[in-house]
């Protein structure tokens, strides 16, 4: 992937995200763009451009939502980095291993993110938690990922190694 798809993409994603999804879908129930392409990006490109797209979507979505700092860019890197340890072997171009991926990966994103709320002195009901924010985020991220799947891997260049 060039510098300047690469920074193409960040600024569709950030467009997007911050501007087209809140507009089109209800504000909580929207897919998470970055976090899908954080976790396709592991499986399709190395390790130092999937890191990437996850320190820049992460700093980008807690600026554009007006949470504290570190609430996306945290879970975000752990969720690249457990993806990463766990799935990248096993990526063969099917669209079925990102989304697989995908659920997995925005699970392992919505416990980091409850930690850190915990961390900060929130209070996480965790029944009310999973069912009305954790089971339709997941939802979201599946659907998105069969969207984002072939757009990502088209941009990779075969030549390039994936690590």
């Amino acid at each position: 992937m060039s510098r300047l798809e690469w920074t193409a993409l960040c600024l569709g994603l950030f467009l997007v995200q911050g501007s087209v999804m809140p507009l089109l879908l209800n504000g909580l129930w929207q897919p998470d763009l970055w976090l899908v392409t954080v976790i396709i990006a592991v499986l399709a490109y190395d390790r130092k451009t999937a890191l990437s797209f996850a320190v820049v979507g992460g700093i980008a979505q807690d600026i554009v939502t007006g949470n504290f700092f570190g609430l996306h860019l945290f879970p975000y890197l752990m969720a690249a980095l457990l993806t990463a340890f766990f799935m990248r072997e096993r990526y063969n171009r099917k669209w079925l291993v990102s989304v697989l991926s995908a659920a997995a990966g925005t699970a392992v994103y919505l416990v980091f993110v409850g930690a850190v709320v915990t961390l900060a002195g929130g209070r996480v009901e965790i029944p009310a938690y999973a069912l009305h924010s954790a089971l339709p985020q997941i939802a979201a991220n599946v659907a998105a990922a069969v969207f984002l799947h072939p757009l990502l891997w088209n941009m990779k260049r075969e030549w390039e190694p994936r690590w």
